[in-house]
């Protein structure tokens, strides 16, 4: 049989003892299942082995490395599930018995980040499932019992048209910006039990200036297409967060309605926050996208023309 060398670039010594494990635990375990063989030279990490195992640690090894560098402080027995394969995404769950598998290592470090930190600031373009991850987060959270209401916030700003004068109440007249979250709800509970859970005001939809004033407690809040807020508004939404609430922020800089004078707050906040010690950042990719392929060509051709 055919075999192979590859190498992997390491940033530091950290990496490679995370990826070896403890008195190379993780090198033994590969070699004795898959007959590969790890190694560190020059901070380089190399895989040796037949050509198909190979390939298969290489994608379990820059999985773990993706995540590594996003968290250093990830478990052993994390980086052993992955690289074993004893589980074919750790980062998988089920809400109302539908299972959510991320689609890409960017979209499984956007749920290990909501997970995990408080506050969660995420970008990306059209289809890299940002929004729907966020949504299905939040449903398993309230399912386990880990916060009692979804507040849904999205700022009232239209791309580039005009609705109009709507009639009903204010939920009616802001319906139409609500609808992905809506979506996204209806496809992981079931129309009945959304609309139930709207009734009863478990789930909130919020125009980003009817949230002055609150503080949420036990909550989870969602801000969707936050590249259209201003700093001011911004500031606003994220301290709203009371006692035991989780903030998630989505986002596609490339897509904002805002004036050209105006900066957004979504911009503002990645620059001035992603430093600080519990917020997360995600920024989600062209190689993350789940609709369908065009859009992804049909996004970088369009660039930040519009």
């Amino acid at each position: 049989m055919i075999e192979e060398q590859i190498s992997i670039p390491l940033k530091n010594s950290n990496e490679a003892l995370k990826l070896l494990g403890i008195g190379d635990k993780n090198a033994k375990n590969l070699k004795r299942k898959f007959g590969v063989r790890l190694s560190i030279e020059d901070n380089e990490l190399l895989i040796k082995g037949n050509t198909v195992n190979t390939e298969i640690i290489k994608v379990r090894l820059k999985e773990v490395i993706a995540k590594l560098r996003n968290d250093m402080d990830m478990h052993s027995n994390v980086v052993e599930t992955i690289l074993m394969g004893d589980n074919k995404n750790i980062s998988s769950f089920e809400v109302n018995s539908e299972r959510i598998d991320p689609k890409s290592i960017g979209q499984s470090n956007l749920i290990d980040k909501i997970l995990k930190d408080p506050l969660v600031l995420v970008t990306g373009p059209a289809g890299t499932g940002k929004t729907f991850l966020t949504v299905a987060c939040a449903c398993r959270l309230l399912e386990e019992g880990k916060i009692e209401r979804i507040i849904l916030c999205r700022p009232v700003v239209e791309a580039g048209e005009s609705l109009g004068f709507l009639p009903g109440d204010i939920d009616s007249k802001v319906f139409p910006y609500f609808r992905p979250l809506h979506d996204s709800l209806v496809k992981l509970l079931g129309f009945p039990a959304t609309k139930r859970m709207f009734d009863s005001g478990v789930i909130e939809m919020a125009p980003l200036a009817y949230m002055r004033g609150r503080t949420l407690e036990d909550a989870f809040l969602i801000l969707d297409e936050a590249q259209n807020t201003t700093i001011a508004q911004m500031k606003m939404f994220l301290t709203r967060m009371g006692k035991g609430s989780k903030t998630v922020v989505t986002g596609d800089p490339s897509q904002c309605d805002l004036p050209k004078n105006k900066v957004s707050g979504l911009t503002h906040s990645l620059n001035i926050l992603s430093k600080i010690e519990n917020v997360g950042v995600v920024e989600l990719k062209g190689s993350d996208m789940v609709r369908h392929p065009l859009v992804g060509k049909i996004d970088k051709a369009f660039g930040a023309e519009c």
